[in-house]
């Protein structure tokens, strides 16, 4: 699969990386699936695609893979960041959950809470965090407070303009009391 995603069809493209995306569902393919090379394939696709079911394909392999500990780490050191905040941006409520929820299984990990986040991850977090699709929302704002144990997080917060998630945080908080 991963060599046919690197295929110039376009077809072949979405078929292979969907296929991706639904083997990345289990938990025993997850860590496999990146220690094969499956990033490659997916970040030129990110970087080189507009087509919109190709890249919600990508996303999803993104977040599914992003579950697993090992994954969270050797993702970052593989460069997932860039397709990511590409991917933030893009004007599509699956794709941009799919980002949030890779970010919030990212920042979970205390390895990747410091010195990791920069103002262009910091910025795709806030716009995510502003969705008005709550899962989106609610998983972007988890990605920020877990980054935000780091005072130095904090601070780039606040320099960024990031205020307004602390009061959606309070916000979400709320509602699970309800």
């Amino acid at each position: 699969m991963i060599s046919l995603a690197r295929e110039d069809d376009l077809t072949l493209q979405i078929l292979a990386i969907g296929t991706l995306r639904h083997l990345s569902l289990s938990s025993r393919v997850k860590k496999p699936m990146i220690e094969e090379g499956a990033l490659g394939p997916i970040f030129e696709r990110v970087e080189t695609s507009d087509d919109l079911d190709l890249l919600q394909q990508c996303a999803g392999v993104l977040a599914n893979c992003s579950e697993n500990g090992q994954n969270q780490v050797s993702m970052i050191k593989d460069g997932v960041f860039g397709p990511l905040v590409q991917l933030a941006s893009r004007n599509d409520s699956s794709i941009q959950q799919d980002v949030a929820r890779a970010l919030c299984s990212i920042t979970s990990n205390a390895e990747n809470q410091v010195g990791v986040f920069g103002p262009d991850e910091m910025r795709a977090l806030f716009h995510l965090a502003n969705s008005e699709e709550e899962n989106c929302a609610r998983d972007a704002c988890i990605a920020i407070g877990n980054v935000a144990v780091i005072a130095k997080n904090q601070l780039s917060i606040a320099k960024l303009g990031g205020e307004f998630v602390f009061v959606k945080i309070c916000f979400f908080l709320e509602l699970c009391k309800n």
